[in-house]
């Protein structure tokens, strides 16, 4: 069934129309103690798919990339699990948010020159879709809820390395939270552990 899903996904991405960019703004992305924030629009799709243009404004580079997934159905109380796909976009340069990854993961980007995919293709729990950002009846990715509702969509990443590998210290892929606000135009990386780091910066490089 994953591997049908995953053929879906690849043929969608082909009615995916290109980035035309997001309205320029002076408004920086930001990095803070656990996250890092960068700016969404959320694109029409011609196949039922949720395709999300994002970008990174660092101190000198802008890093563009998209975020494909099908919409996720409701809720049934127990946890679901989805294949989303990260696209490159042109005229991206990611070292300024590979910098601020490592910094939420208390680490620094190594500066790596990996084979480039033009996507990459993930599995991710849902956490919860509906949630707002602070404390409430429940506890989601360390700082979500879902009472009272809001807009965020919570996801966890899965990153397996794309020849196979997994994390040297833990053993599994590695891992990294995704939330997404398309009503505020917002999307925040969380980081689940710092000892995922050095696995995450090798993976995210040959995409971002």
């Amino acid at each position: 069934m994953v591997s049908i899903l995953c053929v879906v996904l690849y043929a969608a991405s082909a009615l995916i129309p290109q980035s035309h960019g997001l309205p320029a703004s002076r408004a920086r992305s930001l990095w803070q103690d656990d996250r890092v924030e960068f700016r969404i629009k959320e694109a029409r799709s011609s196949d039922s798919l949720r395709v999300f243009e994002a970008e990174y404004s660092g101190d000198s580079t802008v890093a563009r990339f998209a975020i494909v997934f099908r919409p996720i159905p409701k809720s049934s109380g127990e946890l679901s699990f989805l294949k989303i796909a990260v696209l490159s976009r042109p005229n991206s340069n990611s070292r300024d948010l590979l910098r601020a990854l490592a910094r939420i993961h208390d680490s620094s980007a190594r500066s790596t020159k990996p084979g480039r995919l033009q996507r990459l293709d993930i599995t991710a729990a849902v956490l919860g879709q509906s949630l707002s950002h602070g404390p409430g009846k429940d506890v989601l990715a360390g700082e979500f809820t879902s009472q009272p509702a809001g807009d965020w969509i919570v996801l966890k990443l899965f990153l397996d390395t794309p020849d196979g590998a997994t994390t040297d210290k833990l053993g599994e892929p590695a891992e990294l939270f995704l939330a997404l606000n398309p009503v505020a135009g917002r999307g925040w990386f969380l980081a689940k552990d710092p000892e995922y780091w050095p696995e995450l910066n090798r993976v995210l490089a040959t995409v971002l």
